[in-house]
């Protein structure tokens, strides 16, 4: 429900061929605030496809999805590049509302990766981090991310993967050929900028209440 940094992101939007939602969107939100973000952020950027994160009602997912921007378990062709996602994350000890095993999260990304296998070019959009890496620790430096995304990210090779969930795991990591990066809250300034270009995929960290990318 980050709506001013929404609006502090703005420029950068307008300049985006599509902009991609990696969850979290609300807290505890059902689908009319999550469409409160998406609508938001169309008015800069028109094409937004997105995943929910565990703080996201697990309906957000079925609403997405029937609107076509959803990329749980789905894979779009963009060109030559290929996009592929799975929201929520891995189990916690909070209870939060969208939250799965460690199979799901597998089958999911399984599922979604089917759809765009042949693309020259691949791009992973995934709320949970890998497990024990920079991306997923959390403040007293414990790994909080998924085996089985790891996992998945080791065996299937996507040539860049974009994560969220841990806020203080902000940072980007190369997991055997895959870049990762985890941007960190929207609200702290974090945002990812992807060129999809003749040559590859070429991501960057950036933040925007930093005079330079970081």
């Amino acid at each position: 429900m980050a709506f001013r940094a929404i609006e502090r992101l703005a420029p950068a939007l307008r300049e985006a061929d599509f902009a991609i939602l990696t969850g979290d969107l609300t807290h505890f939100g059902d689908p009319p605030d999550a469409f409160r973000i998406v609508d938001a952020v169309r008015a800069h950027c028109p094409k937004v496809l997105a995943v929910t994160g565990n703080l996201d009602m697990a309906w957000v997912i079925d609403a997405f999805r029937e609107q076509g921007i959803s990329l749980h378990g789905e894979g779009r062709r963009l060109g030559d590049l290929g996009v592929f996602g799975c929201g929520g994350s891995n189990i916690t000890p909070m209870d939060t509302p969208t939250e799965l095993e460690e199979d799901e999260l597998r089958a999911t990304l399984e599922r979604g990766y089917s759809m765009i296998a042949d693309a020259p070019r691949r791009l992973m959009i995934c709320h949970t981090p890998p497990y024990e890496t920079t991306l997923d620790r959390l403040m007293n430096g414990r790994p909080v991310g998924s085996p089985a995304v790891r996992a998945f990210i080791e065996e299937r090779r996507p040539d860049v993967a974009v994560v969220g969930h841990i806020h203080e795991g902000r940072g980007v990591e190369r997991l055997g050929a895959t870049l990762v990066l985890n941007a960190g809250a929207l609200r702290d300034g974090g945002y990812v900028v992807i060129e999809d270009g003749p040559t590859g995929l070429a991501a960057e960290l950036r933040n925007f209440r930093s005079a330079a990318a970081a």
